[in-house]
């Protein structure tokens, strides 16, 4: 027995048939009618479309055979696929590269064989739409003509099949972006229109007051409107992050990062925050830390888990941003002792589809986007956003980052 040559494109070849993505699929309707019109045409008792990948050959459809694959080196469509046109065995008995082929000496007991290669518009042959006979046969020309076309017409059934699969797809991905751009406007209109009208409120209240001799609200009514403009703001940047992210927008960009001095940054901004509800900001284990990542989006991410944990913590609790590490990466966790969170709204936190907003312990406001932009972005820089949480004792957000000694090659 004669093993087929391996053809000179095969990793083109294979790729080429993986990217139709219909091995090992169900049998399908249209196929079988072509299959049972080439035994009709031919005469023959057996017709199969085969597809030959690195190991195998798999039979998209069938006509008189029981198997659904075989091993690739016991083919005949093995040789076909190095043919351009019908390749034809009239006898393999009489064949020195099939004649102690397992499939001729034994069931099913292969004599005649007619295959016509199916062949991609870019040249790449997938496989065959063949016939087989157990007894000896001459194919006439006019049998193999049509065995040719209706090859041609299985190739562009499996060309139609693909695009109609990116199509459903593509289809798919609209629809969530379609879901994204109403969510997107949602927010907009409620949650922008509510502290805007605040603002606009007490400055008319603070204008009407200053003309009084009574001034004793005005301080309150401007620490009012400054904490609604920072609301806002924080509003406002993450929509953009978010709407940036799911639009594809916002690539990674990977860099050696001191983890120090960004954690610093982050500290400064929350500082307000810490001060005003008297909690206790500690920072451990990032001395002289260097990670590997997206320094923006790794900054955003601590950001928003910083904003929340002090969000959700009583005034004189605390907030602990703790780094161990391991021999390649750094274990990041930003713990509480807030509020927690009760158990069937956990999961929700990092549901993609939906958002959950949740007044903090000094009544901050949110969208409830933070926690969806950190979960986007921690697997962006390969990781994953884990909770634990405790009603009444707290929560820790967790995620990993390479260390950045395993990644300075890269960035050389």
């Amino acid at each position: 027995m004669k093993i087929a040559p391996t053809p000179l494109n095969e990793s083109e070849r294979i790729a080429a048939l993986l990217s139709y993505d219909i091995l090992d699929s169900e049998f399908e309707r249209s196929y079988d009618e072509l299959t049972e019109l080439a035994s009709i045409m031919c005469g023959t008792p057996i017709s199969l479309i085969s597809l030959i990948d690195s190991e195998r050959q798999w039979f998209k459809s069938k006509v008189g055979l029981e198997a659904r694959e075989t091993p690739k080196e016991l083919a005949f469509c093995a040789h076909a696929i190095l043919q351009d046109e019908v390749f034809v065995v009239e006898n393999a008995l009489e064949d020195g590269r099939f004649a102690d082929n397992p499939l001729v000496t034994s069931d099913p007991h292969i004599r005649f064989y007619a295959g016509a290669p199916l062949i991609t518009s870019e040249g790449h042959k997938l496989g065959t739409l063949c016939v087989i006979d157990r007894v000896p046969r001459q194919f006439d020309p006019h049998q193999r003509k049509s065995l040719s076309i209706l090859a041609k017409q299985v190739m562009k059934l499996i060309e139609l099949r693909q695009v109609c699969q990116r199509l459903q797809t593509y289809g798919q991905e609209m629809l969530a972006a379609n879901n994204a751009k109403d969510r997107f406007f949602y927010i907009i209109a409620h949650d922008l229109r509510s502290p805007f009208n605040i603002m606009t409120g007490y400055a008319k209240m603070l204008e009407d007051s200053l003309n009084s001799p009574e001034l004793a609200d005005s301080k309150d009514m401007a620490e009012e409107i400054s904490q609604c403009c920072k609301s806002t703001l924080k509003l406002l940047n993450n929509l953009l992050e978010w709407a940036m992210c799911e639009s594809g927008k916002i690539k990674y960009r990977p860099s050696l990062i001191d983890f120090e001095h960004l954690a610093d940054e982050v500290k400064g901004l929350v500082s307000g925050m810490v001060s005003k509800k008297s909690i206790t900001l500690r920072m451990e284990g990032i001395q002289g830390l260097e990670v590997f990542g997206d320094r923006y989006m790794l900054f955003s991410v601590l950001q928003n888990l910083l904003h929340n944990a002090l969000k959700f913590t009583l005034p004189g609790g605390s907030v602990v941003l703790k780094v161990t590490k391991t021999a390649t990466h750094a274990h990041i966790s930003v713990s509480d002792t807030g509020v927690g969170i009760p158990e069937g709204v956990l999961q929700s936190f990092l549901n993609l589809q939906e958002s959950i907003s949740t007044a903090g312990t000094a009544g901050e406001k949110g969208t409830g986007l933070g926690l969806l932009l950190c979960k986007q972005f921690v697997e962006k820089n390969g990781g994953r956003l884990k909770i634990a949480s405790r009603v009444g004792e707290g929560s820790t957000f967790s995620f990993d980052l390479p260390l950045a000694v395993q990644n300075a090659s890269s960035v050389a």
